[in-house]
């Protein structure tokens, strides 16, 4: 087993997590004030995850994504700050062939959100690269990962609406794990 060094707050022992832990060291502090810092207003913060990545080891959208896959696998926890699996982007950084449903302006806007990112291992992500979404969904089957199996299962394509749903799912996810609808 892989140990999460804050396997205890993603296995909901606890309501806090070191909300900084990929930066720098601090002190712990509640999940759903690292939603609000990546928020708009005060408004409802399940709509609102961290809508742009910082994609390093040990970011703070891989603690989330282990975390959410945690959640689906309770009896493995994974280093975030592991080099044998990355995030991907379901939707590409640089969209070419096979991915006209966007306008730039909204794969601009949706690259980078949570709702468009998963867990892979390393290699398959170098191979899928820019792949159309009919390519990565049959690779994403396959995967280690049962957030990003999910994925494939539960979305036949890959549009605007579908990454915005998966973010609220997300969102719900995150807010079950940790509690943050008490802390709104």
């Amino acid at each position: 087993m892989v140990t999460c060094p804050y396997a205890a707050a993603s296995a909901g022992r606890s309501a806090r997590f070191p909300a900084r832990a990929v930066e720098q060291p601090a002190p712990l502090r509640p999940p759903g004030r690292v939603v609000q810092e990546h928020s708009r207003s005060g408004q409802d913060p399940r709509g609102r995850l961290p809508t742009s990545a910082r994609y390093g080891r040990g970011s703070r959208y891989l603690f989330i994504l282990c975390a959410l896959e945690r959640h689906l696998v309770s009896d493995h926890d994974y280093d975030f700050t592991s080099d044998a699996f990355t995030l991907a982007h379901v939707l590409p950084q640089n969209p070419q062939t096979g991915w006209d449903g966007f306008t730039d302006e909204e794969a601009e806007n949706l690259v980078d959100r949570l709702g468009n990112l998963t867990l892979i291992q390393a290699g398959a992500n170098r191979d899928l690269g820019d792949a159309p979404y009919p390519a990565k969904r049959m690779a994403y089957e396959e995967s280690g990962f049962a957030i990003t199996r999910r994925l494939a299962q539960e979305y036949a394509e890959w549009t605007p609406e579908q990454i915005a749903a998966r973010q609220v799912s997300m969102a719900n996810q995150a807010t079950s794990i940790w509690r943050i609808g008490q802390l709104a």
